[in-house]
């Protein structure tokens, strides 16, 4: 079975390679890491991204992926705004889709860089929006760049003792007892 996504790999002509480095390395801030001895005769370069890696692997005949791209996470749309600055600084394409952005690399290929989809903002929740509100709201945290902190198991009877509106049951049915704690860097 598939457990996740090791690397994503995209072309470059011969002797592409310190092009590449100029734009991912020193341009984006990805890490060059070292090829496997048995590879580098093929040509290309690596790096790191995240937990995954970008491979720009050389191509012959070269040509480059206008519409298939990788898509690059921002921690947050302010870093991406000043990567956005970067890049136009740099003489590359920026074409703003929303909470993303779309460029080229050297060679023309497409890239995709993108930041949560919005801002989070903190405030009490109105009336009106409890029907809906009731979503798994650990996804949407998550997806906006929460992390879990702790749990606190069974946290929620003592609270409920306090509070006596929390509801026994969330999302889907699924018994509330537990107090999760996330934070997101600022």
């Amino acid at each position: 079975m598939i457990a996740g996504l090791d690397h994503v790999q995209v072309a470059a002509p011969p002797g592409g390679e310190n092009a590449a480095r100029a734009f991912y390395a020193e341009l984006l801030g990805l890490p060059e890491i070292v090829k496997p001895e048995r590879l580098r005769a093929r040509g290309g370069v690596w790096f790191q991204c995240g937990d995954h890696q970008l491979h720009v692997g050389v191509e012959e005949p070269f040509a480059p992926a206008r519409k298939a791209h990788p898509a690059l996470a921002v921690p947050r749309t302010a870093e991406l705004a000043v990567l956005a600055e970067r890049l136009q600084a740099a003489g590359r394409p920026v074409a703003w889709d929303g909470p993303r952005i779309y460029t080229e690399d050297p060679f023309g290929n497409r890239l995709e860089l993108l930041a949560p989809h919005a801002e989070v903002v903190v405030r009490a929740l109105a009336e009106d929006e409890r029907p809906w509100a009731a979503l798994p709201a650990l996804r949407l945290y998550q997806r906006h760049g929460f992390r879990l902190t702790a749990l606190r198991p069974g946290a929620l009877d003592a609270a409920r003792a306090r509070k006596p509106q929390i509801p026994a049951a969330g999302h889907a049915g699924i018994p509330i007892r537990d107090e999760l704690e996330l934070e997101r860097g600022l």
